[in-house]
């Protein structure tokens, strides 16, 4: 007989509440290099479980950024934004020393705000102009990871996820004193 004993709950949702970090090259304006971000990362998604027994779910994942620029280089100066991300779930209902691996497809669709510098001789700007920008986020999005739901607290799982995602960041064009950009 086991003092704690966990067993698996046959849920129609699930809710998760996410942080980490984001990393990634950002290249602004069509230019040459491109410019690290990183950012705070936090997520809520919640996943429907329509068919008992499989291990199949669908849902949205939710996420908010704010990114740090290095303004010294590029253009950018500010970088803010959210991502909603529906997403597929599947998971391995065996357990390997309590822990249930899982893995995560979806496709995001996002917007992303900022601020840009544009400097004298830039696209014909006379004087130097800060301006806000709006930049359409879409990329596919990938994750895996393990769930352990400690048998000793009821409803609670702790999650370890990676993702890795290819992201497109597109501007429309935008008025910059008596500039189109």
């Amino acid at each position: 007989m086991s003092v704690f004993a966990g067993q698996h709950a046959y849920a129609l949702f699930d809710a998760q509440i996410l942080f980490g970090n984001r990393s990634g090259d950002f290249t602004p304006f069509g230019e040459n290099s491109a410019t690290e971000l990183s950012s705070t990362e936090y997520n809520f998604a919640f996943h429907l479980d329509p068919i008992p027994l499989v291990p199949v779910a669908a849902g949205l994942n939710i996420s908010s950024n704010t990114y740090d620029v290095n303004v010294t280089d590029h253009y950018m100066t500010e970088l803010t934004g959210y991502a909603v991300t529906p997403e597929i779930m599947a998971w391995i209902p065996l357990e390997l020393f309590g822990l249930e691996p899982f893995a995560k497809l979806g496709y995001t669709i996002g917007a992303s705000g900022g601020k840009a510098r544009i400097p004298v001789g830039l696209l014909g700007v006379t004087q130097e102009l800060e301006t806000d920008i709006a930049l359409a986020q879409t990329g596919l999005r990938m994750g895996a990871g393990v769930r352990w739901a400690p048998p000793f607290v009821p409803l609670l799982s702790l999650v370890l996820e990676y993702s890795i995602g290819q992201f497109t960041m597109q501007t429309p064009e935008f008025d910059v004193g008596s500039v189109n950009i």
